[in-house]
Formats: C-alpha cells, structure tokens, sequence
C-alpha cells in the first residue's frame, strides 16, 4: 500500500458442518468489540440475530472462554438435531482448551499437530469458497 498502513484489523470466523453437510451451524464471529458502529441501525442491534454467534475480546481471537460457550451452544444444537453422539474433530489451537466439560453429545477429538490439512475438511475448499463469497459480497456494497 503506498502511502498508507495495512490495516491491523482482526475478525475471526469459525465454520461447523457435519461431513455430509446436512448440518451447517451458525458462523462464530470473533471480534474486538461487542457493539460496532455497523450494528447501530435498529435492525441490527444484536449482532446475534444477523444468523451468527457473536463474540468479543481484546485481540480478538479464540480463547478458553469463547470456546466453551461455543461448544456448550454446539452441543445443545446438536441435540436440537437430533443426534445421541456427535464427534468434533478440532485442531491444536491453543484456545481450543477445554477440561471437563460436561458435554452430553458430544467427543472432542483433538487433531495431531501438522494434521490439520489432511483430516480438516473445512481446509478442503470450504473456507476458500466462503471467504471468496464473503469479498464478492463485500466489494458490491463498496
């Protein structure tokens, strides 16, 4: 960028589906701040009704915290569905810790390191189509 600074922005969005993609969860969203200025139009009040979980810290990024009101909220979907067992496979990211937690649906099942590309299908393709459909939409409200 000439003249300028890239920007230091940081949202983060987590994507869940089930294998087969009959199941497809509500994006999390992580971000800096519970209240942007896009989300002061009367519509749009509580991020939350925009179809995504919404959430909030400093850095912005995935933490203890966030994650297990994430699974909390993805187990009771997944018993919302229908399901008696549910596998989650999850990558080593150092905010995906969680100890004991009562789940009641639902095995973690934490990926080996350097595994991700290979077992990880929403690296398959999915994250690169929904990113691609999120700058298509982005660049037509410019």
């Amino acid at each position: 960028m000439v003249g300028g600074k890239n920007s230091k922005e940081c949202i983060i969005f987590t994507l869940t589906a089930n294998m087969d993609g009959t199941i497809k969860l509500k994006p999390l969203v992580i971000n800096k701040s519970l209240k942007l200025k896009a989300f002061s139009h009367k519509h749009v009040k509580n991020p939350n009704n925009l179809g995504i979980h919404w959430y909030a810290n400093p850095k912005a990024w995935m933490n203890g915290v966030v994650w297990e009101k994430f699974l909390q909220k993805f187990d009771v979907d997944m018993i919302c569905h229908g399901r008696k067992q549910f596998i989650l496979m999850v990558d080593n990211a150092p905010g995906h810790i969680c100890e004991h937690l009562p789940l009641k649906v639902t095995k973690i099942v934490w990926l080996s390191p350097n595994t991700t590309g290979r077992f990880q299908p929403m690296d398959a393709g999915i994250i690169k189509s929904f990113k691609s459909q999120y700058k298509k939409l982005l660049l037509k409200r410019i």
